[in-house]
């Protein structure tokens, strides 16, 4: 029996509406034709096939092993998915993780077939190329009263890039830090007497020990691979709440940031257009850039080529080669903004998580659709 077949009523309606928006969307994409230096791209929604509403935001997005084909997101409304073909097909939900609300997910940069998981409720982890989740700790590590927020609330998770076994947690009352691959966790900076929001951790490709991190109260770094943390050479005055961090993937001390600051007016106080950081020497120093068109960046990433760095605000995302001095447009996804961006080395593989309902898109080469018609809706094989 066709599996789509014995769904619910109001489960077929759902994917035929999600069908609906896909064809839509792509045949919008194929009249605008966007292109791109190294060749005729364009974005194509790729799912996966879950009711998104018009508010929903895909802020879990990452990529498989190098060489492979494999996407891991998380849904806004619960559940882990995960696809062997750039995003064809779809498997998922993942065993455990119907009711998880992921905020980041990202790859160990040891193992390809682990996985780590920035939740509601706590960091989980996957050893088998997401396939399945459990949670970290202890038995109950993450647990939370009803109603209320603490180490549970994760908003922000990384790997380090030097040591094996070494993940941070980004949470609403510090960060959190395990050297056992997410056996065992300390809370090594913040309090969990008050609250402390980490928006994004981000840790160096050398091997200086250098990992990022932006919190409600600042911007700080660690020399020593997340033991101990320090503010930042920055004013805080000036930068007071880091909002979004990149890494370099490959090239040591090379990082980005967008900070968030206010401003006074006659009119009143409040606030002004994210900037854009940059540093090339581990955090010692950084510098404003100017930021691509569009009021606020709302996604970062450096994966790795020289020089490279993409970000994207809401005038669509944008691809810089000179270290964020210049930028040049891929275009608009016609659905809302990009939370996330997941982009391999080699930019062959270029992803995002978008906000406004439209899922993952894929910034493809428009050879893998015909001319005149747009590419086959993404199809799904659901866990049982």
């Amino acid at each position: 029996m066709d599996p789509l077949k014995s769904r619910s009523p109001l489960f077929r309606a759902s994917e035929r509406s999600w069908r609906r928006t896909t064809l839509f969307a792509a045949l919008t994409l194929l009249s605008a034709g966007i292109a791109h230096a190294q060749g005729r791209r364009i974005w194509v929604p790729l799912g996966p096939p879950v009711d998104f509403d018009p508010g929903s935001v895909v802020h879990a997005l990452e990529l498989g092993a190098p060489g492979s084909r494999e996407l891991v997101t998380g849904s806004p409304h619960g559940g882990i998915w995960t696809s062997a073909d750039d995003g064809t097909t779809w498997n998922g939900p993942a065993e455990g993780t119907a009711d998880l609300q992921a905020t980041q997910i990202v790859r160990d940069p040891f193992d390809p077939t682990i996985f780590y998981a920035g939740t509601f409720n706590g960091i989980w982890k996957s050893v088998d190329s997401g396939a399945s989740w459990s949670a970290t700790g202890p038995a109950g590590y993450w647990d939370e009263p009803p109603f209320s927020i603490g180490r549970g609330s994760v908003l922000s998770v990384e790997a380090d890039r030097v040591l094996p076994g070494v993940v941070y947690a980004g949470t609403a009352v510090g960060i959190f830090r395990s050297g056992d691959a997410g056996a065992t966790w300390t809370n090594v900076f913040g309090s969990e007497a008050q609250y402390d929001f980490i928006h994004a951790i981000a840790a160096d490709a050398g091997a200086s020990g250098v990992v990022y991190a932006g919190a409600e109260s600042g911007f700080f770094r660690s020399t020593d691979h997340g033991e101990t943390w320090a503010p930042a050479n920055v004013s805080p005055d000036t930068y007071p709440n880091v909002v979004m961090l990149a890494a370099d993937r490959v090239h040591a001390g090379r990082a980005f940031a967008v900070v968030s600051r206010s401003a006074c007016v006659p009119e009143g106080c409040g606030p002004i257009p994210l900037p854009l950081l940059r540093t090339a020497d581990g955090g010692a120093t950084w510098e404003a850039l100017p930021s691509p068109p569009g009021r606020d960046v709302f996604a970062l990433a450096a994966p790795g080529a020289p020089g490279v760095v993409y970000a994207t605000t809401a005038e669509g995302v944008f691809r810089s080669a000179d270290d964020g001095d210049t930028w040049t447009a891929l275009g608009r996804i016609p659905v809302g903004g990009v939370a996330r961006l997941a982009i391999d080395p080699t930019e062959a593989r270029i992803f995002a998580g978008t906000a406004g309902g439209g899922g993952v898109y894929g910034y493809l080469p428009s050879s893998v659709t015909s001319s005149s018609a747009p590419p086959a809706p993404a199809r799904v094989r659901r866990q049982p």
